[in-house]
């Protein structure tokens, strides 16, 4: 049966909010036959409102992804549908159901002049609440509430919550752009007195962020906008911020994203948002000052309440605490639901993990508090925090007013709510958990930024971090949307003169000791950190097929190569070489004896290296948009540094520097020759037997040392790497009951003991970019860079005597991509399903190749 889904508008399903004139449609056609085409596609758009025809678009034209609407200009605040029909190879026609989007406010004029905050908080960390009654004459037919805040903030409408999203409105480079919100109130008005009602609080821009607890980093105090446009049959009308709208402290005392919340629950009524309160003596709000960044609309599917946990367990600890155990480790919070009486207290403490006596650890925290307060009112109390996350497996009990049972408390994951696209199954039910625990680390993190921790108090958009794992996130999450709005970020975060920061949005502090004693300034940048504005860019094109990725991103490209060409023309010895300015080099890799947070790996090297990945990016980028002579400009570039590098750093066809990581980067950046990349990887798989068969890697050579082993004749070594289960090894955590992917790999020790207390994280997904490697080598599904977005699918699966059996189940933009084999001594037996308007290359154990269409296909083999 032949039918469309997977119906995206600017990479989401029915947005409630875009902000482009032009948004751009995909669709996935779904077919039982092989072979399927779609030869011709008719798209029709409705505004939902008139029932007009806006774009009805027919073309002789195969392609589903990112179609640009070319109709009249679209209206503002205003609900459009849908529908595409596809005629097939086979000669049927499908069609869609009606899918829909929603515009928001194009004009920048409606923002200025409506901020609104508190006159003097007394308390400047209390979350101050605003109220707003008006009158509708009748109940409206369509309403939208558009809010922003430089801060925080949460809404009511008539008493009732628009709580879907959480820490709103999201975290940018605020100083360039901040992002509003679009929310549908229609059922919460009527006719006569309405109210809204909104809760501020310091989040990000006000309030603790970065290291030493550095506030007031964007401003100095919280404010919020909003506009209601209420629709009838005959025009609309607004309600606006101004100072009308009536304020006063609540009884949340502070709120800090790392120390967690204090909320007095009887310092407020529980009825303060609704129509028939009495705020007469509350007192009016007054103007607040423009944001300096413009208003834009929400780029991603935003944070919301994703999974709900059920306890595991709750026991006592040695030390005598009442201790929860959620049984995963995640970042959100936990709802607690008791019956109290006026002045009774909850208070909680979060942690990640048990030391070895079974006590809660929360040194790794560092200044973290982690920590909720609730003082309760008479009855049931329903207990949430409101402008605050924690990373935690386990709940310390420091007050409870009664027996704690296990249905009094849910755990609430809070992350961008992208849609899962990954489902992967294996015979080794360790490297089952092994996946999960990469996808905790992505849930954990991606949180409108992609932190590198939850827990302690750093949760920074780190760029090294999120660039080694970007192809990994992406197969398991749609992360076109998050990445894309990110990258936004990372352009407005770019220094002047080229150098992208080492965390996004910048909020390091100038003065931290950490850059300063490192020698690194304000104005520069990292290898490998800094190529975020190249790999990720690149990375989305190939998962997604997203040219207008590369076109949004090309500028910011050049501008960074052309940085590191000034400085390497400002005192290099060789103007081909990164070989000046500080670097991070192969963080946290374990061949240096001395307990430094750097490898062993030369930094100059690492960034040399890096420099020409870059650069070949940037000359395929180039490739893509048609800049042909700039193409070429690159590709010489790229050419003569490779030369430098040849002549620094090899002899006779080798490698001088003897590491695991010298040997893998110029192998997985194309920087060797044939005999060159063979020796190099023989030298690897040499390295790697020296040290006991396990790895030594960090940050930069981690990603892809099973990728260099795999493609260079290496696989078993692979699997022997990623199947061991001692320390150091992806599975000696997983062995030690990690529910997430650990910042060190001996974040904890085999006697219980812990690394370090200062950078200790236990849910950082980094190292969990071995999920590429098991999705792109160990499953097989790659897709062909001239036909990106698995428009043409590479299926060549590595398999193992040591697996029984694996399975991936990959949702790609164009439709759902299956490998499945079975191997023993013998055989090996192949499942593949390719999904319609798509081709595949299928390379099987044996060396046979098949070129195929769509549709299910099983071969049988002789093992090798």
């Amino acid at each position: 049966m032949n039918r469309i889904e997977n119906m995206q508008c600017e990479y989401m399903e029915n947005p409630e909010l875009i902000c482009t004139d032009h948004p751009r449609f995909s669709w996935a056609v779904v077919s039982d036959g092989r072979d399927i085409r779609v030869l011709r596609r008719k798209i029709t758009v409705r505004d939902r409102e008139t029932g007009a025809v806006v774009w009805h678009d027919e073309q002789e034209d195969a392609e589903t992804v990112h179609i640009r609407y070319g109709g009249e200009t679209l209206r503002e605040n205003a609900a459009y549908e849908w529908q595409v029909r596809s005629f097939l190879s086979d000669g049927t026609e499908v069609e869609s159901g009606r899918a829909y989007f929603e515009t928001g406010i194009r004009d920048q004029k409606i923002w200025k002049g409506i901020w609104i905050t508190k006159k003097d908080r007394e308390d400047l960390k209390n979350c101050p609440v605003f109220r707003k009654t008006f009158s509708l004459r009748e109940k409206p037919e369509r309403a939208k509430l558009f809010i922003s805040a430089q801060g925080l903030f949460t809404c009511s409408v008539n008493g009732i919550p628009k709580d879907e999203y959480v820490m709103a409105p999201g975290w940018t480079e605020y100083r360039d752009h901040l992002q509003y919100l679009s929310l549908d109130v229609t059922e919460e008005l009527h006719a006569g007195t309405n109210v809204i009602g909104v809760r501020l609080g310091d989040g990000w821009f006000d309030g603790d962020i970065s290291f030493n607890h550095q506030t007031h980093v964007y401003g100095d105090g919280i404010s919020f906008a909003a506009v209601l446009i209420t629709g009838y049959g005959n025009g609309t009308e607004e309600v606006r911020t101004d100072g009308t709208w009536k304020t006063r402290e609540s009884g949340i005392l502070c709120s800090s994203y790392y120390d967690g919340e204090t909320w007095d629950l009887t310092r407020e009524s529980a009825n303060w948002a609704a129509e028939d309160f009495d705020d007469s003596s509350w007192e009016h709000a007054v103007p607040a000052p423009d944001p300096e960044g413009k208003l834009v609309g929400i780029r991603n599917e935003g944070s919301k309440r994703t999974d709900r946990l059920k306890p595991a367990a709750i026991r006592k600890t040695p030390d005598g605490s009442t201790l929860i155990d959620m049984g995963q480790n995640f970042s959100g919070w936990l709802k607690v639901t008791v019956n109290g009486q006026k002045g009774d207290r909850v208070q909680l403490k979060y942690g990640e993990i048990l030391d070895k006596e079974g006590n809660l650890y929360t040194r790794n925290l560092r200044k973290a508090k982690q920590e909720d307060l609730f003082i309760l009112r008479d009855g049931k109390n329903i207990l949430e925090p409101h402008f605050t996350t924690h990373g935690f497996r386990f709940v310390k009990i420091l007050a409870f007013p009664c027996r704690p049972e296990t249905e009094m408390f849910e755990g609430i994951a809070v992350h961008t709510a992208m849609k899962p696209t990954m489902e992967f199954s294996c015979s080794d039910p360790l490297l089952n958990r092994l996946c999960q625990n990469i996808l905790w680390g992505e849930k954990s993190n991606f949180n409108d930024v992609p932190t590198d921790c939850p827990q302690r108090d750093e949760r920074l958009g780190w760029t090294g971090d999120a660039e080694i794992f970007a192809r990994t996130a992406s197969f398991l999450f749609g992360t076109d949307a998050f990445f894309s709005k990110w990258m936004e970020d990372v352009k407005a975060a770019q220094k002047k003169n080229g150098a992208v920061p080492f965390v996004v949005p910048d909020v390091l502090p100038k003065d931290w000791s950490f850059l300063t004693d490192a020698g690194l300034g304000a104005d520069q940048s990292g290898a490998g950190w800094s190529d975020v504005v190249t790999i990720v860019p690149w990375t989305l094109y190939l998962q997604y097929g997203d040219r207008e990725i590369l076109q949004n991103s090309y500028a910011a490209m050049k501008k960074y190569i052309a940085y590191i060409k000034d400085g390497a023309g400002n005192g290099s010895s060789d103007p081909y070489l990164w070989d000046w300015g500080p670097q991070l080099g192969d963080w946290l890799a374990l061949d240096r004896s001395d307990g430094s947070y750097r490898g062993a790996t030369d930094e100059m090297f690492t960034s040399t290296a890096y420099y020409a990945y870059s650069v070949s990016i940037v000359r395929k980028t180039a490739e893509v948009l048609g800049f042909t002579e700039e193409a070429d400009e690159y590709g010489s570039l790229f050419e003569g540094i490779v030369r430098s590098f040849h002549r620094k750093y090899m002899a006779d066809g080798k490698i001088k520097i003897r590491t695991q990581t010298a040997q893998i980067l110029p192998v997985y950046f194309g920087m060797l020759t044939a005999e060159e990349t063979k020796t190099a990887a023989d030298s690897l798989a040499e390295l790697i037997r020296e040290n006991g068969g396990h790895l030594s890697t960090g940050f930069m050579g981690t990603p892809y040392i099973c990728h260099v082993l795999s493609r260079n004749g290496y696989q078993d070594l692979a699997y022997d790497l990623l199947l061991k289960q001692d320390y150091p090894s992806w599975l000696y955590q997983v062995k030690q009951g990690a529910t997430t992917v650990w910042e060190h790999w001996d974040g904890k020790k085999p006697d219980g003991s812990f690394w370090s207390d200062n950078m200790n994280s236990f849910n950082h997904y980094a190292y969990g970019s071995i999920g590429e490697w098991m999705f792109r080598c160990m499953a097989g599904i790659d897709t062909e860079e001239k036909d990106p977005g698995f428009g043409r699918i590479l299926l060549s699966p590595v398999t193992s005597i040591r697996l029984k059996s694996l399975q991936c189940v990959y949702h790609s933009v164009r439709g759902k991509i299956v490998s499945r084999w079975e191997r023993n001594q013998n055989t090996v037996h192949y499942h593949f399903e390719i999904p319609a308007n798509t081709s595949a290359r299928i390379t099987l154990e044996d060396g046979s190749v098949r070129e195929t269409g769509s549709g299910v296909y099983d071969f049988t083999v002789t093992a090798v």
